[in-house]
């Protein structure tokens, strides 16, 4: 009885990392789509007012994920919520960067892109 017991236990710790393994990958996945929309996001057309406030991505070899962050179009923040309303429902944590205290003032389109 008590191998079943181990055996049981065992197994479940090994389901239980497997399915932090997909968490993780998922939460990747989903950073990788959100890096993937906020260029088009923080796109714009001279006069347009980029005024939205939106998680930037950090992708390197120490972190991963969303921190600080950046103006884009309001029609682009629509686009990133979608996505990061997947990454809260998927879990997935965002970073505690140390953000410069600085507040987003809605500004115009600089060259095709929010400032």
């Amino acid at each position: 009885m008590r191998l079943a017991t181990a055996t049981w236990l065992a197994l479940a710790l090994a389901a239980s990392a497997c399915g932090e393994d997909a968490k993780r990958d998922r939460c990747r996945d989903l950073v990788a789509t959100y890096a993937d929309a906020l260029p088009a996001a923080r796109a714009c057309t001279e006069g347009e007012i980029c005024s939205a406030g939106r998680p930037q991505v950090y992708l390197d070899w120490s972190i991963e994920g969303l921190g600080c962050s950046t103006l884009v179009t309001d029609g682009g923040a629509a686009s990133l919520d979608v996505i990061l309303a997947e990454l809260d429902a998927a879990g997935c944590p965002r970073l505690a960067l140390p953000c410069p205290a600085v507040a987003l003032t809605p500004s115009a389109c600089v060259n095709g892109s929010c400032p």
